[in-house]
């Protein structure tokens, strides 16, 4: 059975038909291949010097020996320089495929930078637009949505302004009921209180002081003017009678000029005292006035039993309070009464005046200057007597023995003359102003307690 040989790469060059023997045909093989080199190195001699020039050999030195080694070739001999030419070849194929991948890294790793770059400059150009686009469609969103609160806030304060001016209405309407559910309440509490047609007022203690200094005033003023020089005739009996409780030695005091002024204010004070504050004369209130003052005085006469009938002592005081502001209402001043008694106390005031030359229109101004004492005393009496609170005029320090003259007391006393220097030993020679006290407040309450209000003007020694 016969085999056909395998045809293999010799250079380029294949080998003849084999022959019927197989070692003739190897031989004819081998000799084919040694031609066809033979002919390879005649044709390419230049194959061989770059060999040359590449090894740094010479060739010429082995051919012999090649030549010997050809004759000698067998079949593994060729199989193994074939694969020999075959591993050149692949390795040439691989040195030139790794300097193309290096090359191909290369270009692959320019370009891969290359496109990162831009697709990383697109993708912030992108972002940048994108960021652009989603703020202002925030800002756009925004507006309208303030725009959107801002149109229901108006709306809000519409609405609250137009519930405002209602409910202002109806405050106003209520505060109308109110007052004057208030009203019908007072006025059915002061009928159920013994009602009163009239109510009494109430006034500080501030403006009952102030009202008492204007009075001292146009006193000191009046007793300046009259005390220039003493009186050329004699007095009638009401006025030594006021004089001899101002002191008891006036004679001799009138007749100094330091002493002459402080009698005469102490003198107004007295006829102010007589006249208007007691019941001696009908000035304002008509002539149930009187009867008043007198109920009034026995109560601020009696402490105690302010102290034992509280109750009644208050039902008492709102009563004459009451009472009195009707009396005011009903008469009022009397017309004319202020003048009148000026006239009647001008003419007993005559003898300081004759000793000055007096003529008709001093002793009207001196009328005149009376009038007001008068009408400002019958404002403060008003005072009193329409106020719940218990006014009380006193000449006497309550806290002394009345029998023995009087001693100085800086804390109820306001000394306006003294010849030697003042202490609590001494002697008071004449009370030209009266102490004022005052019961109870304009409350209606606390009539077991009272308080000073206006301390008294004393001469001393």
């Amino acid at each position: 059975m016969s085999s056909k040989p395998q045809c293999h790469d010799t250079g380029g060059s294949y080998p003849p038909e084999p022959t019927s023997g197989p070692f003739d045909v190897i031989k004819e093989q081998l000799e084919n291949i040694k031609d066809s080199d033979t002919t390879s190195t005649a044709a390419s001699p230049s194959h061989h010097a770059q060999l040359d020039l590449a090894t740094g050999s010479n060739n010429h030195e082995h051919e012999p020996q090649d030549q010997e080694w050809s004759d000698d070739w067998t079949v593994e001999n060729i199989l193994h320089t074939q694969q020999e030419r075959h591993q050149e070849i692949l390795q040439e194929i691989r040195a030139a495929n790794a300097e193309d991948r290096i090359v191909l890294n290369e270009a692959m790793g320019q370009n891969i930078s290359t496109n990162l770059g831009e697709g990383f400059q697109h993708i912030m150009e992108f972002l940048t637009n994108w960021v652009k686009q989603f703020t202002q469609h925030h800002l756009v969103n925004k507006v309208a949505t303030l725009e959107e609160q801002l149109n229901l806030a108006n709306q809000t304060n519409q609405q609250l302004g137009e519930e405002f001016k209602e409910m202002r209405s109806k405050y106003r309407v209520t505060r109308t009921k109110l007052d004057k559910a208030l009203c019908e309440r007072d006025e059915q509490r002061r009928l159920a209180d013994g009602g009163a047609l009239a109510d009494s007022t109430k006034s500080t203690d501030d403006a009952v002081v102030d009202k008492w200094k204007i009075l001292g005033y146009n006193i000191r003023t009046l007793a300046h003017s009259l005390a220039k020089s003493p009186p050329s005739q004699r007095l009638d009996q009401i006025a030594v009678a006021r004089l001899t409780w101002i002191s008891q030695s006036y004679r001799k005091e009138i007749q100094d000029r330091d002493y002459r002024e402080s009698l005469l204010e102490g003198y107004l004070w007295v006829m102010v005292n007589d006249k208007v504050f007691d019941a001696g004369t009908r000035l304002w209130g008509g002539p149930g006035m009187a009867d008043l003052k007198t109920i009034q005085n026995n109560i601020i006469s009696n402490p105690e039993d302010a102290q034992k009938h509280r109750q009644i002592c208050q039902q008492a005081a709102r009563w004459l309070a009451q009472g009195s502001g009707i009396l005011n209402q009903l008469w009022g001043c009397e017309s004319g009464g202020a003048r009148a008694l000026a006239n009647i106390e001008t003419k007993r005031l005559m003898p300081f005046l004759s000793a000055q030359n007096s003529n008709s229109d001093r002793a009207q101004k001196v009328s005149d200057e009376i009038r007001v004492i008068v009408e400002c005393a019958v404002e403060l009496d008003q005072i009193f007597m329409c106020s719940k609170a218990l006014f009380q005029i006193h000449w006497k320090d309550h806290g002394q023995d009345h029998s023995k003259r009087q001693r100085y007391n800086s804390s109820i006393m306001e000394a306006v003359g003294y010849e030697t220097e003042l202490s609590s030993e001494s002697i008071v020679k004449m009370v030209i102003s009266p102490f004022l006290y005052k019961a109870g407040n304009a409350d209606g309450q606390n009539y077991e307690s009272s308080m000073l209000l206006i301390k008294a003007d004393v001469v001393c020694d």
